[in-house]
């Protein structure tokens, strides 16, 4: 017997068709589960994806880059919208956020400058110049050097904007201080002469803190790591760890230690 049917006939009897349901049986059994796994590997796609472009674009506002729209194929995320000096930035800022795998930042183009051009004719003068000896030329002027007050300026907005963060006792930057030195490093970048000292400031808490030192020194040398890992030459930057020994506010309150509990970039 083959096929998926028979027929069978008697005398005086219509002819009856018997059909065998376990092909179609077995094709739901088999494509359902294959559909069902495909349609949440999709829908599991889109939510990693919605996930890590929320919580990136998030981070790009926070570090004030409002502006800039991310998308991501798969754990890859480009970066749009993006001034060029502030590449760095966004490329830091993204690549911090947890489950992001590469980061392609895509930056504005800059606008053409255009060239005058002259036309028209021109008319010949004789000339009337007579041979004179010649005067030695004064040598140029030497080119001036950066103005320290704008550059000190300009790390200042960026601090008091963002302040440099870490976690709690520890020397591991936060995702904003991170961001914030990013932004530092895009003004040194910009002035190759200068060079800076951050230094490192704990604030000072009720009873004796044997660690308050060593935290400050290794809370400026993460910073100067930073700064050097983003393009900054090792030798513009000192780091150096004051402890509790520099307060700009009473450690009496909660807002007096926050305040005390800082990084600064210093210009020398």
């Amino acid at each position: 017997m083959s096929g998926t049917s028979f027929d069978r006939t008697e005398p005086g009897a219509r002819t009856v068709r018997h059909r065998f349901p376990w092909l179609a049986l077995l094709a739901t059994a088999v494509v359902v589960p294959l559909l069902l796994a495909a349609l949440a590997v999709f829908v599991g796609r889109e939510s990693v994806q919605d996930d890590l472009g929320s919580r990136s674009e998030a981070a790009l506002a926070e570090a004030g880059l409002a502006d800039a729209v991310v998308s991501f194929d798969g754990r890859d995320a480009t970066v749009r919208g993006v001034a060029a000096d502030q590449v760095q930035t966004a490329e830091t800022v993204v690549g911090g956020v947890d489950g992001v795998r590469t980061v392609a930042v895509n930056a504005d183009d800059a606008a053409a400058t255009a060239t005058p051009t002259t036309s028209g004719s021109t008319t010949d003068v004789p000339s009337t110049s007579t041979t004179e000896p010649a005067t030695p030329l004064a040598p140029p002027p030497a080119p001036p050097g950066p103005d320290k007050v704008a550059v000190q300026q300009q790390i200042n907005g960026a601090l008091a904007a963002a302040p440099i963060t870490f976690a709690p006792d520890s020397n591991r930057l936060t995702a904003v201080g991170t961001a914030t030195i990013a932004q530092v490093a895009d003004v040194l970048r910009s002035v190759s002469e200068v060079r800076v000292q951050v230094a490192g400031h704990i604030a000072d808490t009720p009873g004796p803190d044997p660690n308050a030192q060593a935290l400050s020194d290794q809370r400026a040398g993460a910073v100067r790591n930073e700064l050097i890992r983003l393009g900054i030459a090792p030798e513009r930057i000192d780091a150096v760890g004051y402890g509790t020994s520099r307060p700009v506010a009473p450690n009496d309150t909660s807002a007096g230690q926050s305040a005390n509990r800082r990084v600064e970039v210093i210009v020398l």
